[in-house]
């Protein structure tokens, strides 16, 4: 690849940068290539990646780790890497949206253009208009002075828009704030019962979750999560719902080390608590 179109509206509503944006669009051109070693995936290193974007392994890494979060990216087994349905859905949508925008430079419109203004040369202008002063005396004024002395009112430019209204921003805003609140996030994964294979609060699983559900708010114009006490408690509330939704879709297994090894790591809440108000989450959260 030696370009990508980035579909700012897509890279918005996601709340993404535009080398983030380049990295998934990679992904979804290398996966779609019907000559790939593996049909529907993309295959190429992280080093290749970085080779392209001129950026280091590193930097790819935590690119695709990020567009996973926000579940625009997924792996399979191999670490082999493609873009979500949701990605897909943004690009195409976006895609039609533009198809039908009319070119000011097709030949209709260029009629149309035409016969709508009225040239500045026309005869109207050009006459010489014949005045009195004040003393009796006639004298000459040029066209230029007519237009200017007849020039319709200029209107005021149009009141710019609030960007506090922008409901993508907001939403960011809220993401970053929430991704950035580590006390929310260790409470949250001791509440919930999340760890990792070590015994540990998973708190990375917890931040994962949490940009997998700015993502689904910003994809689908939700106003829920605007409010910022509100979108907390619903975020909290959602986590909980994914997380028992993985626990009661994961598949069973008869060796009783792994049944133990899958119960360390997904341990239970000793109670499914919804939580419903501000004071709720809080006092939740600190004495569980």
């Amino acid at each position: 690849m030696i370009f990508s179109t980035v579909l700012h509206p897509v890279r918005k509503r996601f709340g993404i940068s535009c080398n983030e944006y380049c990295v998934a669009d990679m992904i979804f051109v290398l996966s779609s290539n019907p000559r790939a070693p593996i049909p529907g995936w993309c295959n190429a290193s992280k080093q290749t990646l970085g080779d392209i974007m001129d950026m280091s392994r590193q930097s790819i890494i935590t690119i695709i780790q990020k567009l996973e979060g926000k579940g625009l990216v997924e792996r399979n087994a191999s670490d082999h890497l493609r873009t979500t349905q949701l990605w897909y859905d943004a690009v195409s949508g976006c895609q039609v949206s533009l198809h039908p925008v009319k070119k000011l430079d097709t030949p209709p419109c260029k009629e149309t253009l035409q016969d709508a203004v009225k040239k500045l040369n026309t005869d109207i202008y050009k006459e010489i208009y014949d005045e009195v002063d004040d003393k009796g005396e006639k004298r000459k004024i040029d066209f230029a002075q007519t237009l200017t002395s007849n020039a319709p009112p200029v209107a005021p430019p149009p009141p710019m828009a609030d960007p506090g209204d922008n409901l993508i921003d907001i939403l960011t805003s809220h993401e970053e704030r929430l991704v950035a609140d580590q006390e929310f996030i260790s409470r949250t994964a001791r509440a919930l019962g999340v760890k990792t294979t070590t015994g540990e609060n998973d708190t990375q699983k917890i931040v994962n979750l949490i940009c997998r559900f700015f993502a689904e708010q910003i994809a689908t114009g939700s106003q829920r999560a605007r409010i910022w006490s509100e979108a907390k408690k619903y975020c909290y509330n959602w986590i909980r719902i994914q997380i028992e939704k993985q626990l009661t879709h994961e598949p069973t297994s008869n060796n009783p080390r792994q049944q133990q090894s899958t119960r360390n790591n997904y341990a239970r809440p000793s109670k499914s608590i919804a939580i419903t108000t501000d004071d709720e989450l809080l006092n939740y959260l600190q004495n569980g």
